[in-house]
């Protein structure tokens, strides 16, 4: 099952710019693989000379990254990774193979049509690490010499040059200028890269590889689960709140922005708190509508006596409280006469109640299991995380931040990480955040159904400036007060909102709130800086959470392995649908669960009903790349001809570079509607009055509950709100009309969430053939909310008749019809009474007969039925005899009576056989017309 499920999931690859190669073809050499370049347009010469780079191929499918020397490697016949077609010849066809017989020809470099061959080591004495390099068809006969002009023009000819190469190859990797036997002079291959000396020396250039792969979410609901994913934005409808004014309607009013509505995580923290103080100096203001930090607003859901003796107030609901603050707030906005303090309440809850960081030490503090869900109206339910590939790279097995946060000394710098990310992402970093430019390919599978096919799978390929927040390595070196002891200052700040000193950094006017898990020691919620010292050690040694763990060496870089990766942080952007192009509505910086693998749910109560929201997701990614340079040359012939000559070795250092980028987490945004569930059937009862044979008494009342069932529709504008219905519920948006919905047999939830508004009511007095039988019957029945409904219906005596009911919410949805009752009021000679049972549809029975009569038509040909001239003033044949033998014609013509035939179909869709046996009889009818 995993392994189906990957083909599922989407791919975006990124890959430094300056580490791709040229797009177009060259004129190559006859019978060599198109990859020679005259110039790679790559930082690092050597890696475009040994084929190790990637460039971006464009194939039916889209234009893609690839790795040549790696892809080329997977040709070989010794190669697991053999490409069908390009190395199997099996089918006897001369064309197939021609691939792998030219890369296994060993006059051209192991297969690779590299002019260089190279190999790597480690010195035992001082552990300098080396590349090694040697200049292959260095001779005039050998074919290999021909890939050398695509880039050294005039290097093979005349052949008196042939040896140039050996005898050059240290001035041809590092000298200012080099001229090839009669060509121009180029610059050599590692000019700029390595180091220089002389009266001012030029440090080596360090390289950088970040190229990694990542997996993204679907938009589409169905091929996130066939994937495996949990990512999902479930609305939830608990139950309508019943204030007064009603909430719903006072929260509808476009004046009240999202983030002047409760948050849950505030409240309830609160609700817990048995302290005589405030958990947060923010919380008052949000959930009291305040103007002003630290002073109480309209909604009195606290005893203030001072700031450290603050109380709850619970003699009231405080939704009512709430809704009935809104609804003053609306009206004194609109209203000249009354002081305008809406918005400032704005203004305050803006900064207090809008934009959300749950870090991951607070991550208990938004588990499900402890907040009751029961008791919020209605909420979009946001999960995250714990999916198949949450880690990608070389070693997905392993996660670095999981060993951080195991290591009680260093478990804050997590924190510290995700905070930085933050600040910089909401520009109050103490450094601008850079960007760099990627190649960005993505791998997108369009369906959700097995089997893939090519035509499923689309690839686009584009140059993109990536954010990168910050290097990891950087963060944790720098303690000059511009470095990690900012964030760590953030987050123990915060719920006071004192400014940080000594850079006078005001926590108040900060974008965001922290919601934190008040559970923990004030020890616990606050981080240790001197952590992120632990941390800078633990990651460059050699331990559980070593750097190095994860990272790549340079031979697995030029072999187009993929960086390691693991996400930080989530970014959630909601955005209203009907303006997509405003900033977010509100955004929430979550994390990730390090300590298990559980994915992250986040309960988003500040939404309207009935609004459509769209939820943009990324994600802030720590991906483990490498910096490289190339440090020194020496002669690599062990003493043999002369230091410039022959084969050469380049001393390298390699380390990881671990740099925190933000990159897409969904393809797309996830959007979600809030709406309730239809309710559930009404009951149904049925009165006969005393002594009164043509009077009817229907009662009507609510049921509650919960049930899962097909939709029924018995009116024409029902189909669309049962479709709208299903794919609110499922995400299922493959199911397109009712009659699909029907046919399939899927199903939707009823429930009993908000009250019933109305019922409709229908009769027949024929027998109904089905639901849609009661079409353009419908009774409405509207009492006050809360009353049965009732109706007298007048009948005749003695006649059956055919009810059903609905239920209609306050929110205009309709229920599934009740049972079909058949009701008769019986006199029997002034004995009344009524008899009543469920109505049930008799079971359609089989039919055996198939009219084919539009398909096959057999008759005996003209001949034999037409009559000869001496029979046509015969008498009518009896039945009882057989024809005369001339009734069909002359001698000589082929009879057809009493002879049995028999006539075969086959079917040509199912190729079933079906055999009819035919005989023909005297049927007494002269004219076959009559």
């Amino acid at each position: 099952m995993v392994f189906i499920n990957k083909a599922f999931r989407d791919r975006l690859q990124i890959v430094e710019e300056d580490q791709l190669g040229p797009l177009n073809r060259l004129d190559n050499p006859a019978g060599f693989h198109p990859m020679v370049r005259e110039n790679w347009q790559t930082a690092d010469k050597l890696r475009g000379l040994l084929g190790t780079y990637r460039v971006v191929y464009t194939g039916s499918a889209g234009a893609q990254s690839w790795n040549y020397a790696a892809a080329i490697r997977g040709l070989h016949t010794d190669s697991s990774f053999g490409i069908p077609g390009a190395t199997d010849n099996s089918g006897g066809d001369t064309n197939l193979g021609f691939l792998v017989t030219q890369l296994n020809n060993p006059s051209n470099n192991n297969g690779t049509n590299i002019v260089v061959n190279y190999n790597f080591s480690t010195d035992a004495t001082d552990g300098s690490r080396w590349i090694h390099l040697a200049p292959a068809g260095t001779d005039i006969n050998d074919p290999l010499t021909l890939a050398w002009k695509n880039y050294l023009p005039g290097f093979h000819s005349p052949s008196e040059g042939k040896y140039w190469l050996s005898n050059n190859f240290r001035d041809f990797l590092t000298a200012d200028n080099v001229s090839p036997y009669n060509s121009q002079p180029v610059p050599g291959l590692l000019r700029g890269l390595i180091r220089k000396g002389g009266a001012f020396p030029v440090p080596a250039r360090w390289l950088y590889d970040h190229a990694s792969n990542v997996s993204v979410v679907s938009a589409d609901k169905q091929i996130r689960d066939a994937a495996g994913y949990n990512v999902n934005v479930e609305p939830v409808y608990n139950f309508y709140p019943s204030t007064t004014p009603p909430y719903e309607e006072v929260i509808a009013d476009p004046q009240i922005p999202e983030y002047c509505l409760p948050n849950v995580y505030y409240l309830q923290s609160e609700l817990n708190n048995t302290g005589s103080s405030l958990r947060a100096t923010y919380h008052l203001g949000a959930l009291t509508l305040s103007y002003v930090n630290n002073v109480q607003g309209p909604v009195h859901w606290f005893n203030i006596q001072n700031q450290t003796q603050v109380t709850e107030a619970n003699v009231d609901r405080y939704y009512d409280m709430y809704a009935e603050a809104l609804a003053d707030l609306r009206s004194a906005h609109g209203n000249t006469d009354v002081l305008d303090n809406f918005p400032g309440v704005k203004d305050n809850l803006e900064k207090n109640n809008q934009n959300f960081v749950v870090l991951h030490s607070d991550l208990d503090a938004i588990k499900e299991d402890r907040i009751d869900t029961a008791v919020i109206p209605f909420y979009n339910r946001i999960v995250l995380g714990n999916d198949p590939e949450n880690r990608t790279g070389i070693k997905r097995g392993v996660s670095i931040l999981r060993e951080l946060y195991n290591n009680i000394a260093t478990r804050d710098t997590i924190n510290m990480l995700q905070m930085e990310a933050v600040l910089a992402l909401t520009q109050q970093a103490s450094r601008t955040p850079s960007s760099i430019r990627f190649m960005e390919s993505h791998k997108k599978v369009l369906t959700s159904t097995l089997p893939i096919e090519a035509g499923d799978i689309n690839y686009t390929s584009t140059a993109k400036d990536i954010s990168v927040l910050y290097d990891v390595g950087d963060l944790l070196t720098n303690d000059t007060g511009l470095g990690y002891r900012i964030p760590a200052a953030v987050v123990n700040n915060m719920p006071t909102l004192q400014p940080i000193q000594p850079q006078a950094i005001s926590l108040s006017d900060m974008p965001f709130r922290l919601i934190r898990d008040y559970n923990l020691s004030a020890n616990q919620l606050d981080c240790s800086p001197a952590q992120a010292i632990s941390a800078r050690v633990a990651l460059a040694g050699d331990g559980a959470a070593s750097a190095s763990r994860v990272s790549r060496n340079l031979g697995q870089i030029l072999s187009g392995s993929n960086a390691h990766t693991e996400t930080l942080l989530y970014i959630v952007k909601k955005r209203d649908t009907t303006d997509l192009g405003a900033p977010p509505l509100q955004t929430f910086y979550i994390s990730p669960e390090f300590g298990i693998d559980t994915p992250t749910v986040y309960i988003d109560a500040q939404v309207k009903y009935g609004k459509e929201y769209h939820y943009e997701i990324e994600r802030v990614v720590l991906v483990f790349g490498n910096k490289y340079r190339y440090l020194r040359v020496r002669s690599d012939s062990q003493g043999q001809g002369a230091p410039f000559a022959g084969p050469q070795k380049v001393e390298y250092e390699c380390w990881p570079s671990i740099k925190a980028l933000v990159l897409p987490y969904a393809n797309g945004p996830i959007s979600s509607i809030l709406e309730d569930l239809p309710p559930v059937p009404p009951e149904v009862n049925f009165y006969p009055y005393k002594g009164i044979n043509n009077k009817l008494k229907i009662l009507l009342n609510s049921s509650t509950g919960k049930l899962n069932a097909s939709p029924v529709s018995i009116l024409a504008t029902d189909e669309a709100p049962f479709l709208a219905e299903y794919q609110s519920q499922t995400g299922d948006n493959s199911i397109q009309s009712y009659e699909q919905l029907k046919g399939e047999g899927k199903k939707i939830d009823f429930r009993s969430d908000d009250p019933v508004d109305a019922y409709q009511l229908f009769r027949l007095d024929t027998v109904p053939e089905s639901y849609r039988s009661f079409a353009g019957t419908e009774i409405l029945i509207d009492p006050d909310r809360g009353i049965p409904g009732s109706f007298e219906d007048t009948v005749l005596p003695n006649t059956k008749y055919y009810y059903c009911a609905r239920s209609r919410d306050i929110h205009n949805n309709y229920s599934n019809p009740t049972h079909i009752y058949e009701i008769e009021i019986v006199d029997n000679n002034g004995q009344i009474f009524v008899k009543q049972r469920v109505f049930n549809y008799e079971a359609p029975k089989d039919d055996f007969v198939k009219d084919g009569r539009r398909f096959i038509y057999i008759e005996p040909s003209f001949a034999q039925v037409a009559l000869a001239s001496d029979a046509l003033d015969a008498t009518a044949p009896s039945i009882a005899l057989p024809p005369p033998v001339s009734i069909l014609g002359a001698d000589g013509v082929n009879k057809v009576w009493t002879k049995e035939f028999k006539v075969r179909l086959t079917s040509k869709k199912t190729g079933r056989k079906l055999d009819l046996n035919l005989t023909f009889k005297n049927s007494g009818i002269v004219n076959a017309s009559e």
